[in-house]
């Protein structure tokens, strides 16, 4: 039969006995046969020995000799790699051509004459135990460097290249999008907790320039005669509530979203240590971006099938911290290093499982070439997080152009599809100051956002004006939910408001604070008095819970009732006839009237009403 190659289901083989274990009796011999002296033979057992003899103690650096030079660098870089795993797309990345494991099969998945790589890489793996022996005769390969420019197109075959800057839009951003949902008008759906429709294009508002793209999204015929969608934004409207969710400083309640703890004092922390704990929370968190890449179908069937999100988060984050800062970076040259520098990552095993859509004929994934493949999953799966969630953040610039055929992969697809995502437009991206800092490259981050104060004065007799063209839409939303706005750029604190702000559960000591450190005076006396007597209103009363009301038929009753000695401690008297009794004293009650020699009809009865 030849030397078939086995490609383990679990991943990593342990030991080198287990990866021979699983070859042939013929492909143990074939491998016997490239060893020096007499082979050994026998039962398969014996063959097995004889050859992990000579992948262990002084044999091995024998072996390791006489492989040549772009062997010995593709059994270095497996044992090296985080898997021990042989990246084969990557290795002809960086070298141009692949090693040499002999002479394939013609009729079958196998090699017929195999070389001496293939005692070191089995399919694609390397026994973790010979990795670690090949560590200690082989030095780590050299860091790859990444091709990286000052300057870029500002068109791309015609079409016009949009830059955004991520640091100081992130900056000013996550504040603008705290302070909105603190004003309680962000819905989330029922079911899923994620915001609506309605809601993503209000968080676009307060977006420095809006979203990247117009929420748009279009059927059209396509030439071949199929449908096909396409689909632009949006992008940082989706992904700042699911990032503030993911780091605990949000959640859902009633149907919207609301601050929890965390997202209040997140108001007062600078913004660029909130912008690195999002990422680091991020990093961690279950969702996954696939489910955000609109050409690809079975993704929530698939289940099982995907791997962990977080352990392809992490790849895409150590390529990152080895891009340049400062220089832009072609997306595409992102996808070699990936694979070609040890950051390569999987998607799914199974890609037949997963479709991209044309309306009327799903093609399966495994119908394409490896390297289609990797640029429908891995590579969308990584522009996703670069222009979702790391330029969301603020960790990158980026330069885009419209995505509706942007890249070639997609046109060459069944269907004539003219984008698989709303991410395939991106071109360039360029590490930011706030990125290295976020990815814990440097300790310490200097905002280049001058300081937030002098925005506004507030006036003894409690009215506030604002500095005209400084006033960002975040803090216009702070002083829309607690002051009365008197004409633009103009407000007046008023009692009745702050307490209907204090009433929805905002702050009124934060709202304080906020005023004190951005306006451009001290708060005069007055306002400070103003505060202090709107505090104390908002705390004198409390919401005790729900009760019934019960009504007697005469005052006398109610007397009766009020002064009995068991249950005068069960109830209170709210004028001549009624009597309110507390939700949680109602058995008690109804047990202590009973010995009285009364009875108190059910709640469905026209006698007793709710309150609370």
């Amino acid at each position: 039969m030849g030397f078939g190659v086995y490609y383990p289901r679990d991943g990593d083989w342990k030991t080198v006995g287990d990866a021979l274990a699983a070859q042939t009796v013929d492909a143990l011999k074939l491998l016997a046969r490239l060893l020096p002296g007499r082979p050994a033979g026998g039962p398969k057992d014996n063959r097995i020995a004889s050859l992990c003899n000579w992948l262990e103690g002084p044999s091995l650096v024998e072996l390791w000799s006489r492989l040549g030079p772009l062997e010995q660098a593709a059994v270095a870089e497996t044992a090296w790699s985080p898997d021990a795993y042989f990246n084969r797309a990557g290795f002809r990345i960086r070298h141009g051509k692949d090693p040499d494991f002999g002479k394939p099969a013609t009729h079958w998945s196998g090699i017929e004459e195999p070389t001496l790589l293939n005692l070191f890489i089995y399919g694609e793996h390397m026994p973790l135990d010979l990795r670690d022996r090949i560590r200690t005769l082989a030095p780590p390969p050299e860091r790859l460097t990444i091709r990286s420019y000052e300057e870029i197109p500002d068109r791309i075959e015609a079409e016009p290249v949009h830059r955004s800057n991520g640091e100081p839009r992130a900056l000013v951003e996550v504040h603008a999008v705290l302070r909105l949902i603190e004003t309680n008008r962000v819905a989330v759906t029922p079911k899923t907790g994620q915001v609506t429709a309605g809601a993503r294009r209000l968080i676009a508002v307060v977006l420095d320039g809006g979203d990247f793209f117009q929420m748009v999204a279009r059927a059209r015929m396509a030439k071949s005669g199929f449908m096909t969608l396409e689909t632009e934004g949006p992008i940082r409207s989706v992904a700042w509530p699911n990032l503030l969710a993911g780091g605990g400083l949000v959640r859902p309640a009633a149907g919207r979203l609301v601050l929890t703890v965390a997202g209040g004092n997140a108001l007062d922390r600078p913004a660029h240590e909130t912008l690195r704990l999002l990422w680091r929370a991020w990093q961690k968190a279950r969702f996954d971006e696939l489910l955000r890449i609109s050409g690809i179908r079975g993704v929530s069937t698939l289940g099982y099938g995907l791997s962990e999100p977080p352990k392809r988060r992490r790849r895409i984050a150590s390529a990152l911290g080895e891009c340049p800062a400062g220089k832009w970076i072609p997306v595409d040259d992102f996808f070699d290093h990936i694979r070609a520098a040890g950051h390569d990552f999987w998607v799914t095993r199974d890609p037949s499982r997963l479709f991209m859509e044309d309306y009327f004929k799903p093609q399966p994934l495994d119908l394409w070439s490896g390297n289609e493949r990797w640029l429908i999953l891995q590579g969308r799966y990584t522009l996703c997080v670069l222009f979702e969630y790391a330029s969301t953040l603020g960790m990158l610039d980026v330069a885009y152009t419209s995505p509706v055929r942007a890249r070639s992969d997609a046109g060459n697809l069944p269907g004539g599809a003219e984008l698989i995502s709303r991410y395939d437009g991106l071109r360039y991206f360029r590490l930011t100051a706030l990125g290295r800092y976020c990815l814990g490259l440097d300790d310490a981050y200097r905002t280049p956002l001058p300081a937030a104060n002098g925005l506004f004065r507030v006036a003894p007799d409690l009215k506030i004006a604002a500095e005209p063209g400084r006033l960002l839409q975040a803090d216009k939303l702070v002083l829309d939910a607690y002051a009365a706005p008197v004409s633009a750029g103009a407000w007046r604190l008023e009692r009745a408001k702050l307490l209907e702000a204090a009433e929805a559960g905002h702050s009124i000591a934060r709202f304080r604070e906020f005023l004190a450190r951005k306006s451009s005076v001290p708060l005069p006396p007055s306002v400070e008095e103003f505060f202090v007597d709107c505090e104390d209103r908002a705390a004198a009363l409390e919401l005790g819970g729900p009760a019934f009301i019960v009504t007697c038929r005469d005052a006398a009753l109610a007397d009766r009732i009020a002064g009995d000695r068991r249950l005068r401690k069960l109830c209170l008297r709210a004028g001549e006839r009624q009597l309110v009794v507390p939700s949680g004293s109602e058995v008690a009650f109804r047990r202590a009237l009973r010995i009285l020699g009364y009875g108190l009809p059910g709640r469905s009865r026209s006698g007793t009403d709710e309150i609370g």
